[in-house]
């Protein structure tokens, strides 16, 4: 009996040294993971932040140069007073700081643009990091955009000789195979399918080809249509098509190195 009892203390001492040994265990885990958790929501913490200043100053900014762009076909002006974008992103966004414009420029060009617009700021998002490592994180923003000057003609206003001429007519070609531009009312023009733009009269007209399933093609698509006696518009790897015609001018084929159809002459 003694020696029975002697033993049960033993294991009932063991199962006591085991189950601190566990708890000492957690504590170690805990004290090297916790801080690791609490940094790495403060983290998130603060680049949510300065992500959502840097967002805020950007509409600001964007807002501002916009109206300057808009303004620009009218009024060759700058930005106008630039303290007022500093006094805007201060008043939408107080955790911006330390706002300072670095650098502007107005109509400008880069050599292959012209009216262009850059602005850059520089500011200081304020955040309180742990440990007082730093007490805010400085950011620098560029934004680049084109006043609405419109499009400019280097080469002057057409002369109204040019205007008059109508570029030597319209004729057809084959552009995947085929040498020669032909007259709409050619027969090897009105055997094939001529390459159009799909729009509303196009569907009015005709119906979606059945083998190809052109229904679920949208308006602007390129499809072909046999307008002597076909009934659906097709899609370009269609059975059906095994060749088509594109239309241009005369003159733009026989810079191309079409010729004359033998048969109608191009006409």
């Amino acid at each position: 009996m003694v020696k029975s009892f002697h033993m049960i203390m033993c294991i009932d001492s063991g199962r006591k040294r085991i189950s601190g040994n566990e708890r000492g265990a957690y504590a170690v885990e805990a004290a090297i993971f916790l801080p690791i958790f609490i940094l790495a929501v403060l983290t998130i913490g603060y680049v949510v932040k300065i992500v959502g200043v840097c967002e805020n100053v950007n509409h600001g900014v964007v807002d501002e140069i916009s109206y300057s762009a808009s303004k620009a076909y009218i009024e060759k002006t700058s930005l106008g007073d630039r303290s007022s974008i500093i006094s805007r992103i201060e008043e939408e966004d107080p955790a911006a700081s330390q706002l300072k414009i670095r650098s502007y420029r107005y109509l400008y060009s880069n050599g292959e643009t012209d009216d262009l617009i850059t602005l850059k700021i520089s500011y200081r998002v304020a955040i309180n990091l742990p440990l007082a490592f730093r007490d805010g994180v400085d950011i620098e923003q560029r934004w680049l955009t084109r006043g609405f000057t419109g499009a400019r003609n280097p080469y002057g206003p057409m002369p109204f000789s040019e205007m008059e001429e109508d570029g030597g007519g319209t004729v057809w070609v084959f552009p995947e195979s085929g040498e020669r531009y032909h007259g709409e009312n050619c027969t090897y023009v009105k055997a094939h399918a001529r390459e159009v733009i799909l729009t509303k009269a196009i569907r009015s007209r005709f119906s979606p080809c059945g083998l190809c399933d052109s229904e679920n093609l949208p308006e602007g698509s390129i499809v072909y249509c046999f307008f002597s006696y076909g009934q659906s518009y097709h899609r370009g790897d269609c059975k059906s098509v095994d060749r088509y015609t594109v239309e241009m001018s005369r003159d733009e084929a026989e810079e191309q190195g079409y010729t004359p159809c033998s048969k109608c002459g191009g006409k």
